[in-house]
C-alpha cells in the first residue's frame, strides 16, 4: 500500500495501535524507551490509566470518537476542557516551537514530509529546500 493524502495510517500504526496493544493487552512495543520512567507513580499504570489528548478547539470534532475508541479508559482533553490556547501557553512558559513553524509550516509532522500534508505544504517544502540550496 502506498499512503497518500487520503490514506495515512502512520498515526494509527505507530501510536494508536502500540498504545492500545500495551494498555489493553499488556503487549510491550518492540522498542520500548522511557524518558522519565522514574516519574511514574507506579509501574502498573495500565490498571486505571487516564489518557490525555492534546487536541484544541480546532479539533473538537475528534473528541467523541476518541472517547468511544478508548473505552474503558478515562480520557481527558485539557486544552479543550480548560480553554487553553496552545500558542499562549507556549509563550507563557517560554517553550520554543519546533523550527518548522518558523518557516511557515502548519505542523511539525514527519520532518515536514507528512504524506497527508497537502499541495500547499509540499510547495512550501520545495521552496524552502530550494532556498536552502541557493543560500
Amino acid at each position: 500500500m502506498v499512503y497518500n493524502n487520503r490514506i495515512g495510517d502512520c498515526s494509527k500504526l505507530q501510536k494508536q495501535k502500540v498504545a492500545r496493544d500495551y494498555l489493553k493487552y499488556g503487549k510491550k512495543p518492540a522498542n520500548e524507551f522511557w524518558r522519565n520512567k522514574d516519574c511514574l507513580r507506579s509501574t502498573d499504570f495500565t490498571a486505571e490509566a487516564k489518557l490525555y489528548f492534546g487536541i484544541g478547539f480546532e479539533e473538537m470534532h475528534r473528541e467523541t470518537k476518541i472517547l468511544e475508541n478508548w473505552l474503558p479508559f478515562k480520557t481527558e482533553f485539557p486544552l479543550i476542557y480548560n480553554n487553553i490556547n496552545r500558542n499562549q501557553a507556549l509563550d507563557k512558559y517560554n517553550i520554543q516551537r519546533p523550527d518548522l513553524y518558523n518557516f511557515g509550516f502548519a505542523h511539525n509532522n514527519c520532518y515536514a514530509r507528512c504524506i497527508k500534508a497537502g499541495q500547499g505544504h509540499f510547495k512550501l517544502l520545495r521552496d524552502q529546500i530550494v532556498c536552502c540550496l541557493i543560500n
